[in-house]
């Protein structure tokens, strides 16, 4: 059987995550693809990738992604948050870097199942909260443009 070794270096954490297990490396494109640029047969040679990887985000939500990427699935018309228990425990601001790590390292099912919490969340807080957390402003009511060019009306929100 052969090896395949690359350290990730999160911008908090004092020593790196070594990875070692090649089917949850495969589950990450992004490092995937930073070992085949070291060695396209790395799945098939042995191959210890020398230099740790620079990643900027937390060690938090890296373990976060790296313990639950395996058995969070791509959510469907079934999917409840009871699905993803670990994630449904985090609060909004806990689960945003994790969102921002799965899209770094596009991981789209995960990237999937914690937005699907995050939406389950966001159902339960107001409009004002919801443009908060996803950093955009409110648009106030008026009139942008002209509607024979093709603009819209923002009317007053609904109560």
């Amino acid at each position: 059987m052969t090896i395949c070794e690359v350290r990730l270096q999160f911008q908090n954490a004092e020593q790196p995550i070594a990875l070692r297990d090649k089917d949850l490396i495969k589950k990450i494109p992004v490092i995937a693809a930073a070992i085949e640029v070291e060695n396209a047969n790395w799945e098939t040679t042995d191959t210890i990738i020398a230099d740790p990887i620079d990643i900027p985000f937390s060690r938090e939500a890296g373990e976060f992604l790296l313990d639950n990427i395996r058995k969070y699935k791509m959510p469907d018309n079934e999917t409840t948050v009871n699905d993803y228990p670990e994630a449904d425990q985090l609060s909004l601001q806990e689960l945003k870097p994790i969102m921002e790590l799965a899209v770094f390292f596009n991981c789209t099912v995960f990237r999937h199942a914690i937005g699907f919490v995050v939406v389950k969340k966001l159902e339960k807080e107001s409009f004002e909260d919801i443009t908060r957390y996803l950093g955009t402003p409110v648009v106030e009511p008026g009139r942008y443009l002209d509607e024979a060019d093709g603009w819209v009306n923002v009317s007053e929100p609904m109560p």
